[in-house]
């Protein structure tokens, strides 16, 4: 540290050498820093840092200057610092824009509301005026012209109480006084200003804080113990349900009174700052969640075993690192790791698979879904915190918005090859059959290729290379007419070819061992999860038009990867099966002579072995998934990353409610997808043999609440250290608006899970049903 601030000190002697005698030097810190090296905080040393301004042609020491005089008299306080017993001359940061604005020459920012540093001023004008007058009128017109512009906004009435207070300073400031009387009156008022804004705009409302925090808070082990009465299948899952939603809707319904009732002792003993909606409402979902966990956790604390889940180990890690802004700045990077943390024990366990082609199965899907992610880690946007250690890839340079050429070159080709290869997929379950063909090369194709031409002419439209600006307006009509019908032709004709059409199976005629003829049903392995990947598949075109040829590239990636860990999962299932199948053949268990002979059976046929539940790790990287998703399509937990282009897809000029929706689908596109991929965890290869109804309804339910708490407990996390942290520099920047996004993600989570559920899985067993003629 010596030998930097002495490296510091020698480049100020040299500037100062060098200066021009009409030139001003500023120099200042962002924030201070106490004796143990902390910053950043709300402790006095941290929130002030030193300021110089020196001049060679202007001195501001002088000893008889206005300043010095009314400094000396109070005035302007100084502030005495800890651990130092003389007082400083201190200012405000914000003094400084309306004090070099003037210096400059030009009009104080509207939006400003600091007082000119007098010391700057301590001079006269060629008029012989005093340039401190001067100044200080300019600055009470500005700020007085500001608070009327406020008051004429839709936040007038915040200013009311206080408003004759102001008024009445102002006249005062501007009536015929000494230079002394009139600077002292001007700089009262211009304070006074900032004193009831800041009043109005800096403070937190601790109590509303805390109720917000108190129901986020309570959600979390709501959820939890749900998902464990899910995933314990001690009951039936129809009971389940119906146990909760009626518990929650009276613990709801209590808990009105319970918060308008203790909002009326509150204001006899010490009147707390909450409306009646506002008790009501924190009351009735506080004792809703209350009433859950009442109501389900006695049960799960005598079968909750002491085993902890990797998923929880990862989550916990992920609610923790918020506290951290350099975990926050970095989560694009850190998510990558957490998400391998889970995929490669997963995948290596394919080394003690059974039989060698499940063993090739888990390693060659693991070390896909692997490179696919990682590939997709690598498009990247930056914060301005990550500077310079981060390097833009999502367009080509820093400073553009076009996606790079070598994007350009391969988002058509992907955006053919991707059908190809959700059909490979499709084949190992035998459920290349059925719709599925025609569905792939009719809608998912097209779709996708259309969106990747509407990308790539928008990329050179009004340049040389396709008529230049003659051109233009043809070109954005043709481009107008392939997005819309893009968007129709998936959300209208593919719709409506996914809802009428059967599940994706075929027959055929072969024999068995005997010679005997029997009829196969291929498919009929995936039924359930083909059929709803088709459905996903709609979401997934409609997302991908309204991407930029780089976050198509990448949601292509995301795709595969998707596929690649929904075979790993299922192949780890079928390995533990079976390998739970020959453990009780080769040890002798307590299992009948009919249930050894139906595992031998299972052994020797190949068979689908029976599986277990879909676990919360599978839950966790799903959602990990999405993370990385969201981050590698070109944004970042910040405002400056949104991609406004995308409101313009399907429309020339700015269209409401279309725009919005263009701009939040392209936005959140990565966490709407991993929402919706929730069923295809539960029903990928279940087939549809009897019983399996529940069975899907169950899983999905059970992987739809890992999200669903996964979720919680991540804006959980960024909730409680926004709130603790709300006095830190960073919090505008990193904290609250990580937390914000935490509060969308888990509300779109909610919201396309049940759309998915309700639309899509709910759909795919029907058509099952119907074709096996099965009773609901």
């Amino acid at each position: 540290m010596k030998a930097k601030l002495q490296e510091m000190n020698q480049v100020l002697t040299r500037v100062v050498e060098l200066l021009d005698d009409d030139t001003l030097l500023v120099v200042l810190g962002d924030h201070g820093m106490d004796k143990r090296g902390d910053h950043g905080g709300d402790g006095e040393l941290e929130t002030s840092s030193g300021l110089w301004l020196y001049s060679k042609g202007h001195a501001f020491t002088s000893p008889d200057s206005l300043s010095k005089q009314l400094r000396a008299q109070g005035y302007y306080p100084d502030v005495t610092f800890p651990g130092h017993s003389q007082p400083s001359p201190s200012i405000q940061q914000i003094d400084i824009v309306p004090t070099i604005a003037l210096l400059l020459g030009l009009p104080i920012p509207l939006n400003n509301l600091g007082t000119v540093i007098p010391d700057a001023f301590d001079f006269n004008l060629p008029n012989n005026e005093p340039a401190l007058a001067k100044a200080m009128s300019l600055n009470v017109d500005q700020v007085n012209r500001y608070l009327h512009e406020y008051r004429r906004s839709t936040s007038s009435g915040e200013l009311d109480p206080v408003w004759d207070e102001l008024q009445s300073s102002f006249k005062a400031a501007t009536g015929e006084v000494n230079l002394e009387q009139s600077v002292i009156l001007k700089s009262n008022y211009t304070r006074l200003a900032l004193q009831q804004c800041r009043a109005l705009w800096a403070q937190f409302n601790v109590v509303r804080m805390g109720l917000g925090l108190l129901v986020l808070i309570v959600s979390v082990p709501s959820v939890w113990v749900f998902y464990r009465a899910v995933a314990s299948q001690q009951d039936s899952c129809e009971l389940i349900i119906r146990d909760t939603l009626r518990a929650g809707a009276f613990g709801g319904a209590a808990g009105v009174g319970i918060g308008v009732l203790l909002l009326w002792i509150s204001k006899i003993i010490w009147p707390l700052p909450l409306s009646t909606f506002e008790s009501a409402l924190g009351g009735a979902s506080f004792t809703s969640a209350s009433t859950i966990i009442y109501l389900l956790s006695p049960g799960l604390i005598k079968r909750h075993t002491r085993k902890i889940s990797l998923g929880a180990i990862v989550l916990v890690m992920h609610a923790a690192g918020f506290a951290s802004n350099s975990f926050v700045m970095w989560e694009d990077r850190i998510v990558l790791y957490l998400f391998m943390t889970l995929l490669v024990p997963l995948t290596i366990s394919g080394i003690n698979a059974p039989t060698a082609h499940l063993r090739k199965r888990i390693l060659g899907f693991g070390a896909l879904a692997a490179v696919c992610v990682r590939l997709m880690a690598s498009s990247t946007v930056c914060r301005e915190e990550q500077q310079p250690y981060c390097r833009v890839t999502f367009y080509a340079s820093a400073g553009a918005s076009a996606a790079p050429l070598w994007a350009l070159a391969l988002a058509l080709p992907v955006a053919w090859f991707l059908p190809t290869a959700i059909r490979r997929v499709l084949s190992i379950s035998g459920s290349d059959n059925g719709i599925a063909p025609s569905f792939a090369t009719l809608v998912v194709r097209p779709a996708l290729l259309g969106s990747a031409l509407w990308w790539s002419l928008e990329r050179f439209e009004g340049t040389d290379i396709m008529g230049g600006e003659t051109a233009a307006p043809a070109i954005r009509a043709l481009r107008t007419f392939i997005a819309r019908t893009v968007l129709l032709g998936v959300a209208t004709g593919g719709s409506v070819l996914w809802y009428t059409s059967g599940p994706c199976i075929a027959l055929q005629r072969t024999t068995d061992e005997t010679g005997k003829p029997i009829l196969a049903v291929l498919g009929f392995a995936n039924a359930y999860g083909s059929s709803y990947l088709l459905f996903f598949l709609l979401a997934f075109s409609l997302a991908h038009v309204v991407s930029q040829l780089t976050a198509q590239l990448v949601l292509g990636l995301f795709l595969l990867a998707l596929l690649g860990y929904l075979e790993v999962l299922d192949s780890t299932r079928d390995a533990r099966s079976l390998r739970d199948e020959f453990e009780k053949l080769s040890s002798g268990s307590d299992a009948t002579p009919q249930e050894m002979s139906a595992a031998l059976d299972r052994l020797t046929s190949g068979a689908n072995p029976p599986r277990s539940g879909p676990s919360f790790d599978s839950a966790a990287a799903l959602c990990l998934l999405g993370n990385v998703a969201f981050f590698a399509t070109g944004h970042q937990a910040v405002l400056s990353t949104i991609q406004w282009k995308s409101a313009f897809v399907g429309f020339p000029t700015l269209t409401y409610p279309f725009s919005p929706a263009l701009v939040g689908l392209n936005t959140f596109g990565g966490f709407i997808l991993s929402a919706l991929a929730v069923p295809l965890l539960a029903l990928w290869n279940l087939d549809p043999a009897p019983g399996s109804e529940d069975r899907a309804v169950r899983d999905t339910l059970r992987v739809a609440l890992g999200v669903v708490l996964y979720r919680s407990v991540e804006l959980v996390g960024s909730a409680i250290t926004a709130a603790w942290l709300r006095r830190h520099l960073m919090v505008w920047k990193v904290f609250a608006p990580r937390f914000m996004l935490g509060g969308v993600v888990l509300l779109l989570t909610d919201v396309f899970i049940i759309l998915g559920v309700w639309l899509g899985a709910s759909q795919s067993l029907v058509k099952v049903q119907r074709t096996f003629k099965k009773e609901t």
